[in-house]
C-alpha cells in the first residue's frame, strides 16, 4: 500500500466553473478516508484527479513518495471501481476478474489463482462462470471489487460503489466492505454523498462543498465538532437545529425565543453582537415537569420505529427533536436543552466559534 499526498489541487471546466479548488489531504498508507459531500460538490472530480483521468490546472498528487501528475493511470498502480461498476457484458465473472492480468501477461496459473483468491475472499466463487446480466447488483459490485483486488494496487479508488443497490443490501455490503479492507489493509479513497456510509466505514472523513474541503477529521470529530454551519447542517440526520439570533448579556435570543447561556462561554460572546447556536435533535428532550421551561407545540410526528422524530413550535422557531415519548399532533410539551451539547458560530462568517 501507500501514501497519497494531495497539494493546492486546482481544476477548472471552461472559464469560470472551479471544480476543485486547490485542495489539500493526507492519506495515510493502509487508510480509509472518505469525500463526502453533496452532488456537484468536486468529490468525484478530485477522485479522478487521483486517478489520472482528469489533469490539474496546478498542484500536485503524489503515490508512495512519487509525483504522478504526467503519469497515464495504467502507471499510478491504482485501482479504481465505479458507481456503475463497468463490467464486460460479453465476459463471465472470471474473466472480468481476470482482465487486468491478462493486460499484464501473467500465464493463466496465475490469473486463475489471483481471480480464485479474490472471490473466495469475496464469497463469489460460484458465480465466476455466470454473465454479468446473470447476476444481482449487489453481485456485479462485488465483481468490480475482485477485479480492482485482484490488481494489487497501491490505492483502492472508490467512486460511490453502493449507490445502485437497494437499502438493506446497502447496509449489508458497507459491513462487508469496512471489514475487507481492514483485512487486506488497502489504502482507500472513497467517495460519496451519503453521510451514514462515511461515519460507519472511514478512518477519517473530507466534507467538501464547492470545490474546498470543509473539515477532515475523524467521524466523530466531525460530527462532535463541526468547524462551520455547513458541516454542522450537512452531517448528522436528523439535521441539526440552527437558530441565528444575537447576544444579550447572558442570553441568546432569536426573535420570541431566548435561552440563558453557559456561563464557561458567555464572555467570549460578549463581543460578539450575532452568532448562531446548534443543537442536535438528540440533545433535546421532553420534559414534562412542573416547572415550564420551554413549553413547545408539536407539529408534525414521523415515527423511525424504535424512535420518533417530532417537530415543534417553540415560540416562533421551529424545532426539530428526537425522542421515544408518545406524543400526539397539536399536543403541548415541555422540552429541555442539553446546554453542553449546544454549537456556536459566527453568524456573518459562519465559522465555529471555541469557548476558551
Amino acid at each position: 500500500m501507500a501514501e497519497v499526498v494531495c497539494k493546492n489541487l486546482l481544476k477548472v471546466f471552461g472559464k469560470k466553473a472551479v471544480a476543485v479548488d486547490k485542495v489539500s489531504f493526507k492519506v495515510k498508507d493502509g487508510e480509509f478516508l472518505t469525500l463526502l459531500g453533496p452532488s456537484g460538490c468536486g468529490k468525484t472530480t478530485i477522485l479522478r484527479l487521483v486517478a489520472g483521468l482528469e489533469t490539474p490546472d496546478s498542484g500536485n498528487i503524489s503515490i508512495d513518495g512519487k509525483l504522478v501528475n504526467d503519469l497515464s493511470p495504467s502507471k499510478r498502480d491504482i485501482a479504481m471501481v465505479f458507481q456503475s461498476y463497468a463490467l464486460y457484458p460479453h465476459m463471465n465473472v472470471f474473466k472480468n476478474m481476470g482482465i487486468p492480468l491478462k493486460i499484464r501477461k501473467l500465464n493463466k496459473d496465475e490469473i486463475t489463482e489471483k481471480v480464485s483468491t479474490s472471490a473466495k475472499l469475496l464469497g463469489i466463487s460460484d458465480l465466476l462462470q455466470r454473465m454479468p446480466k446473470e447476476l444481482s447488483g449487489g453481485q456485479r459490485q462485488r465483481v468490480a471489487l475482485g477485479r480492482a483486488i485482484v490488481r494489487e494496487p497501491k490505492v483502492f479508488l472508490l467512486d460511490e460503489p453502493l449507490s445502485n443497490l437497494d437499502a438493506i443490501l446497502r447496509e449489508k455490503t458497507r459491513g462487508e466492505l469496512k471489514e475487507l479492507f481492514s483485512r487486506i489493509g488497502g489504502t482507500v479513497i472513497y467517495v460519496t454523498h451519503d453521510q451514514v456510509e462515511a461515519m460507519t466505514m472511514s478512518d477519517r472523513v473530507a466534507v467538501i462543498n464547492q470545490g474546498k474541503i470543509q473539515q477532515i477529521g475523524t467521524p466523530l470529530e466531525i460530527y462532535n465538532s463541526p468547524k462551520n454551519v455547513f458541516v454542522a447542517n450537512f452531517v448528522g440526520s436528523p439535521r441539526m437545529n440552527l437558530i441565528s439570533g444575537k447576544v444579550e448579556g447572558e442570553w441568546f435570543r432569536a426573535s420570541k425565543f431566548s435561552l440563558e447561556l453557559p456561563d464557561t462561554v458567555v464572555r467570549e460572546f460578549i463581543s460578539r453582537e450575532k452568532i448562531t447556536i446548534g443543537i442536535r435533535p438528540e440533545d433535546i428532550y421532553i420534559d414534562n415537569s412542573p416547572l415550564m421551561d420551554y413549553p413547545a407545540i408539536v407539529n408534525l410526528i414521523e415515527p423511525l420505529g424504535a424512535q420518533t422524530l417530532i417537530f415543534v413550535k417553540l415560540e416562533d422557531i421551529n424545532i426539530r427533536l428526537i425522542s421515544k415519548s408518545g406524543v400526539k399532533v397539536g399536543e403541548k410539551i415541555n422540552i429541555r436543552f442539553d446546554l453542553n451539547k449546544i454549537h456556536f458560530f459566527d453568524t456573518q462568517t459562519s465559522e465555529a466559534i471555541e469557548a476558551r
